[in-house]
């Protein structure tokens, strides 16, 4: 499943975890001794066999999950939401500012304007100028970052 967050005035749908704006861009299907059976992203048939599945399952114990990250090396533009699949939750007029599919989020004891990335987002946002986002050095938001260690 992937889940949208567009922010702005006059945004379409409901904001947070329990919105509206969410689709689901493949499907896995597994037999009854979670062989997998096919993998389809956007109608494309993914050969599994053609991605490096590497399950550890001290870390996480579920193998869709390896299977996700497999996905995401080889089809993760493809997982992302298109720009049709956008466009039903932005009003006519809307002015588009920023995309980000990385960054340093922060973490539960960490306010976000003592992070990288949030007070960059507030510049772009109080000046509508798009080109002040730098990236951050150091993104955190990669899967691997937010697993028990």
């Amino acid at each position: 499943m992937t889940m949208v967050e567009i922010v702005g005035t006059g945004v379409v749908g409901k904001q947070g975890f329990d919105n509206d704006r969410y689709f689901v861009p493949g499907c896995l299907e597994l037999d009854n001794d979670k062989n997998i059976i096919s993998i389809l992203v956007r109608g494309e048939d993914i050969n599994p066999i053609s991605l490096a599945i590497q399950p550890n399952y001290d870390i996480q114990p579920e193998y869709g999950f390896w299977v996700s990250v497999a996905l995401t090396e080889k089809y993760k533009e493809s997982l992302l939401a298109s720009q049709a699949e956008l466009k039903q939750f932005i009003p006519p007029g809307f002015q588009h500012l920023l995309t980000i599919d990385e960054w340093d989020h922060p973490t539960w004891d960490t306010p976000p304007s003592q992070t990288e990335t949030f007070p960059r987002i507030a510049n772009v946002l109080v000046t509508s100028t798009p080109s002040l986002w730098q990236p951050v050095e150091m993104p955190n938001t990669q899967w691997s970052h937010w697993l028990p260690k």
